[in-house]
């Protein structure tokens, strides 16, 4: 989970499917990952300052940085810092909602509590974080301002401006519920706004979920133990309420405690009420839904032809009593499942990348594997320009390019370079089709 929703990668995933799918993945800043997409940087970068009247900003984040740490904001590429690591760099929002003038960012809480079949829950209580300097657009006076551009609790925390509070309705951390009745008072449809968040989350999940499904059936095998997990999703609303998707962090803080420093050189760690009144239900929901599941819960459910399973109409999915489960809404698939149904194209290649892969446990596919693939699908077709050889060279090619995404140095295409040569294939066979009908055809042929 951890090396999915790393920065670089959730990127990657959100902009296979907003190649599909725009109109429904435009919740994600337009993104590119560094240093391997500088050229394409440095040519979006000058179309944006041409098309617009104001000076376009962008902000860099290292692809492993957590709490706020190596995050700086520039106008211009050659400000790029190059070094060892991985970035990715996005266009800055620079229009958010603020709050008493505070700009501020939502920590939403999100259990995934199967993969196959894809459960999705939102706890509908959550943090807001918020900065301790007042908000200003961003220009060479103020873009080391950190406590004004970033939302980040473990930076903001070190202001002299921050204020720790008991209560949920001031402080420079909140709740999100007491966030949204404040906007309510100043005439924001709070309703629509959260349902846009409950949709950003179910898409995310939906856009991760393949390879997800890569990940763990290299580590489990089918009918093995059942894995859960707890997400952070940090989501910034712009000053018209729509949710923009800053990251997901596989390990959120669980703690309802802070450091404070009580006298010179001496800390204590203090109860924190805001994030007991979040944190302890959530917990106490997760283990509920982790646990042991009826045997008979498939007898409840339906699978679809795109290979999602969606529960009977008026059955529930979990057998306990509902008042067990606090404060989780299900959002994939009971909420969500039928309306999402046709953006899980890509759950199907998923399929078809892990029959092709040979090597019980491997992410990646060799030579051989996507030989087997190439064949199964019937591809090659001369008049294409589909032949073997352009097959070899292909994989040559895409291996090459994806290996800065091979931290442990293992030979073969990964999930999203396989994702990359299948969408190229696809084109090349049917030539007349969109993209996505393309993808479909080729979906059709290969399985």
């Amino acid at each position: 989970m951890i090396e999915v929703v790393r920065k670089v990668n959730l990127g990657r995933a959100l902009d296979t499917l907003y190649s599909l799918f725009p109109q429904e993945f435009d919740f994600h800043p337009q993104s590119w990952f560094l240093p391997q997409q500088f050229a394409e940087f440095c040519d979006a970068a000058r179309r944006l300052q041409e098309d617009k009247d104001q000076k376009t900003v962008f902000i860099v984040k290292p692809d492993e940085g957590s709490q706020g740490d190596g995050i700086y904001i520039i106008q211009e590429p050659r400000e790029y810092l190059f070094n060892n690591g991985k970035h990715i760099v996005q266009t800055y929002i620079h229009n958010p909602m603020l709050l008493e003038g505070l700009k501020f960012d939502f920590r939403i809480y999100v259990v995934v509590a199967s993969l196959e079949p894809l459960e999705v829950y939102v706890c509908h209580e959550g943090l807001a974080r918020f900065c301790t300097v007042p908000y200003q657009f961003p220009t060479n006076k103020n873009l080391h301002e950190a406590y004004m551009h970033l939302t980040n609790y473990s930076l903001n925390k070190r202001s002299a401006g921050y204020l720790h509070t008991e209560s949920d309705m001031d402080g420079s951390k909140r709740t999100v519920s007491s966030v949204l009745r404040s906007l309510r008072e100043r005439g924001h449809d709070v309703e629509r706004i959260w349902c846009q968040i409950e949709m950003v989350v179910a898409k995310t999940m939906i856009a991760i979920a393949p390879e997800l499904k890569v990940e763990y059936r290299a580590q489990l095998s089918r009918g093995g133990p059942s894995c859960f997990q707890i997400l952070g999703f940090d989501i910034l609303l712009t000053d018209t309420g729509q949710p923009m998707l800053l990251e997901v962090n596989a390990n959120p803080s669980l703690r309802i405690d802070f450091e404070q420093e009580v006298a010179p050189g001496i800390h204590e760690y203090i109860h924190s009420p805001v994030d007991e009144e979040i944190k302890r239900p959530l917990v106490l929901d997760t283990l509920i839904l982790a646990a042991p599941r009826h045997k008979t819960l498939k007898k409840r459910m339906s699978k679809t032809s795109y290979g999602i399973w969606i529960p009977h109409s008026g059955s529930s999915l979990f057998p306990l009593h509902p008042l067990l489960i606090t404060i989780s809404l299900q959002v994939y698939p009971r909420k969500y499942g039928t309306d999402f149904e046709w953006l899980t194209v890509l759950n199907r290649a998923a399929e078809i990348f892990l029959n092709c892969l040979g090597v019980r446990g491997s992410l990646r596919m060799g030579s051989t594997g996507f030989r087997t693939f190439t064949r199964k699908c019937n591809l090659v077709n001369p008049a294409c320009g589909l032949t073997n050889a352009s097959f070899d060279i292909m994989f040559i090619d895409l291996q090459r390019r994806w290996d800065h995404s091979n931290d442990k140095g293992a030979s073969g295409l990964c999930f999203q370079g396989f994702l990359e040569a299948f969408f190229s294939l696809a084109c090349k066979r049917f030539p007349s089709e969109s993209s996505l009908d393309a993808i479909e055809k080729l979906l059709d042929f290969s399985e």
